[in-house]
């Protein structure tokens, strides 16, 4: 009997533990106000597509084909508007950028579940394929 209280307490806790961490890590989509475009940089919106067959929301900011790429990463609860003071200073010395909201975050595409550190990292990798398919395709 004492076996399974402690087997009920144990998946009691864990269904609170779950809903406190979706709690814990829930907070209010946030989309951009402001573009490049506010100060006079030219760019691209994209969709940027996942393994999941979701998107994410981005901007490409070219220079030239020949120069270096960037992929720039807002942080947790987070969106590409966060990333305007290094497109600031990173776009005048001559880098091609490619900015993004994760999913769950600004313009992409939601999940039913929270973002997790392996999301942001599966997001990463869709936008390094996406720079990829790019380069093939010119």
């Amino acid at each position: 009997m004492t076996l399974l209280w402690i087997t009920v307490a144990i998946v009691i806790f864990a269904l609170l533990l779950d809903r406190g961490i979706d709690k814990m890590y829930a907070y209010k989509v946030r989309v951009h106000r402001d573009t490049p475009a506010k100060y006079e940089i030219d760019f691209e919106e994209i969709q940027i597509p996942t393994t999941d067959g979701g998107s994410l929301y981005g901007w490409w900011i070219p220079t030239k084909a020949s120069a270096p790429t960037l992929i720039l990463t807002h942080g947790w609860s987070r969106n590409v508007q966060r990333m305007m003071p290094y497109i600031r200073k990173l776009h005048p010395q001559g880098y091609n950028l490619l900015v993004f909201d994760a999913r769950n975050h600004g313009s992409s595409t939601l999940m039913r579940h929270p973002a997790t550190v392996g999301t942001f990292t599966d997001d990463i990798l869709s936008a390094v394929n996406y720079l990829r398919a790019s380069e093939d395709n010119s």
